[in-house]
């Protein structure tokens, strides 16, 4: 009895074992939806696979580095995560994205691979710029300019502090730092290559141009704001002293000595500055020689500079004003 029993559990082990071995392995489908084929450099691109029957899901995008037909030489793709994988292309061109779906036995002997196909075409059309600074000409120092739809503003101060001693800012010799918002997109200065080597005259309102890899041009107009300043600031007669700051380009600070006993709670300052629309002291108007001022403690001054045609192009500066008595 024992070795009968014997003989039927070798039996049912070697019938297990071979529904095993012959279990077959599904031909998998690779079908898949692609969100867009026509795109722009960076545009999100979104990969589902709705194949069957397999494991893995892997797409490879088709552009240097992700292209199936070179998978011996390196290429990689990326692993469909539920089923999912996005992917922006950094560079214009026509790519053959490839979904390669797998499926394989439990114990990894067989597998069977299904493979699909199709054309994304990549365009860079971007001609944004995406940065313009100042480069360290301002003493070792960069300063941004801002960047609108169709013009870029740099303001400037007249005279920045090095060394206990104000110098002057020269507008009219600046090497400019561009980027663009596109890798392949060139850039022009009024119709000449750019160089970051180059000191342009940011006085003549000179233009940029960025072309984009498609060809599509933009412009950019630079227009040139300084940071207004008191040309001149008295107190019953007594000129201040103006200092530019070491840290800040829209900060300068004005020192007036008075007499002692000068009761500095109503001083009328006189003051002029050529490029002050408005002059302001925690934003009420400030006239020169009329509004009254309480000089007993240290007090700031805003003032405001726009461009008439371009009322979008505007910048405030902040002048600290100290009197003393002595």
């Amino acid at each position: 009895m024992k070795k009968y029993l014997n003989i039927v559990c070798l039996t049912l082990v070697a019938a297990l074992f071979a529904a095993c071995s012959d279990e077959e392995v599904l031909m998998p489908t690779a079908d898949f939806t692609v969100s867009a084929t026509d795109v722009s450099i960076n545009q999100t691109v979104t990969f589902a696979f709705t194949g069957s029957n397999a494991v893995q899901a892997v797409v490879f995008p088709g552009d240097a580095g992700h292209d199936w037909d070179l998978v011996n030489q390196g290429s990689t793709g990326l692993v469909m995560s539920k089923g999912v994988a996005t992917y922006a292309y950094p560079t214009a061109g026509v790519y053959t994205a490839t979904i390669v779906a797998t499926n394989y036995d439990k114990e990894g002997r067989e597998s069977k691979m299904a493979v699909a196909k199709v054309t994304i075409t990549v365009t860079d059309d971007n001609n944004q710029l995406r940065s313009v600074i100042l480069q360290k000409d301002l003493y070792n120092k960069e300063m941004a300019a801002e960047i609108g739809d169709d013009y870029v503003l740099v303001t400037m101060p007249y005279k920045v502090r090095v060394n206990n001693r104000d110098v002057a800012v020269k507008a009219n010799a600046q090497r400019l730092g561009i980027t663009a918002m596109s890798p392949n997109a060139t850039i022009d200065i009024s119709g000449e290559p750019y160089s970051d080597k180059t000191k342009y005259d940011l006085t003549a309102s000179p233009t940029i141009g960025v072309t984009a890899a498609s060809g599509l041009v933009k412009t950019y107009q630079v227009y040139t704001l300084s940071y207004p300043v008191f040309e001149t600031f008295s107190i019953d007669g007594v000129a201040g002293t103006t200092t530019y700051s070491a840290y800040s380009y829209d900060k300068t600070f004005v020192s007036v000595t008075l007499p002692s006993g000068t009761d500095l709670t109503r001083l009328k300052p006189v003051f002029s500055s050529a490029d002050a629309l408005s002059v302001s002291i925690d934003g009420q108007p400030q006239t020169s020689g009329m509004s009254e001022v309480d000089f007993s403690q240290t007090v700031t001054y805003t003032l405001t500079n726009q461009l008439a045609d371009h009322p979008e192009c505007r910048c405030e500066s902040q002048v600290v004003v100290e009197v003393t008595v002595k």
